[in-house]
């Protein structure tokens, strides 16, 4: 850790062998200056608007920021700074302490790079697929090809959601509102807290709701004009996740035991990947299904 102390005219006047590494000065050349001889010039306003937080007596968050060293090149800098104060209580200088990140901040721009790499290739594979998909189905299967390109298309935005999101993972209530963007917003109420699902879940779950939604739009309140669907959820450490969704409104609904390719998506997929239970209802008012799961390592509060 490179620490340093400056007065209330910003010079420097104490220099560890942290900051002598750090930024290539030793203390003698650096006592008695001013600590700006570490500050790039297009961060020129910085450090005085420290001494200013520190001489008004308000805190100081740590920070990342930029400083220069000794051979002029720049560093990526981790700052955390304090008041000095004399033996009478009064504040008469800084204490600042900085880490080096530059290797952490190199790692995460290449994670930046990566992870958009990936999402282009995911997203050209995707896009190469409903190509052949369009190519070999036509038209001539009708419904059968309107179902798998909408799921792929599914999959491709529940994909981009996950990779344009920076915490590894897509928060619940934003994959609700990309699947339910083409219905009207009238027809939902969503209630829920901030929930983090990682990739492998978000995905699984992105694609259960859209069948969900899928199947509303044909056969249940989506298909009504009055139709609503309640959309809520309940998060914690001792409970896990109880998510609900529940149709009113619409036609009257009956299960019809189809071992189709949603009905094994929400009722054997969803709960193996949530290592949880799915249950599905149709009472006389419309459908209802109940996703529980534990607490775990993919299920995260926001």
């Amino acid at each position: 850790m490179a620490i340093l102390s400056t007065d209330l005219e910003m010079r420097i006047t104490s220099w560890n062998g942290g900051a002598e590494k750090l930024y290539g000065y030793v203390a003698e050349e650096v006592i008695g200056e001013l600590v700006t001889i570490l500050v790039p010039n297009d961060r020129s306003a910085e450090e005085a608007a420290i001494i200013d937080q520190i001489r008004s007596g308000h805190e100081v968050l740590p920070h990342e920021t930029i400083r220069k060293r000794k051979d002029g090149s720049l560093v990526e800098v981790s700052l955390a700074v304090a008041p000095v104060y004399d033996e009478s209580g009064q504040v008469v200088g800084a204490s600042k302490i900085a880490r080096d990140i530059s290797q952490r901040k190199r790692a995460e721009r290449m994670q930046s790079v990566l992870v958009h790499e990936m999402k282009h290739r995911v997203k050209n594979i995707l896009t190469t697929v409903l190509a052949i998909a369009r190519q070999t189905l036509g038209d001539g299967l009708g419904q059968a090809a309107d179902t798998f390109r909408s799921r792929l298309m599914a999959l491709a935005r529940a994909q981009d959601l996950v990779t344009n999101e920076q915490r590894d993972g897509a928060d619940l209530r934003d994959i609700i509102n990309e699947v339910i963007a083409p219905y009207p917003a009238k027809q939902f109420v969503i209630t829920g807290p901030p929930i983090l699902l990682l990739p492998r879940t978000a995905l699984a779950f992105a694609l259960g709701l859209h069948e969900l939604a899928t199947n509303a739009a044909k056969y249940g309140a989506l298909s009504a004009e009055d139709g609503v669907v309640s959309i809520d959820w309940q998060y914690s450490e001792d409970a896990g996740l109880k998510f609900v969704w529940r149709e009113a409104g619409g036609p009257t609904v009956s299960e019809s035991g189809g071992t189709g390719f949603g009905s094994v998506l929400i009722k054997e997929v969803l709960p193996a990947e949530f290592m949880g239970e799915v249950m599905m209802e149709f009472e006389s008012t419309g459908l209802i299904c109940r996703l529980t799961a534990p607490a775990w390592e993919d299920l995260a509060t926001v």
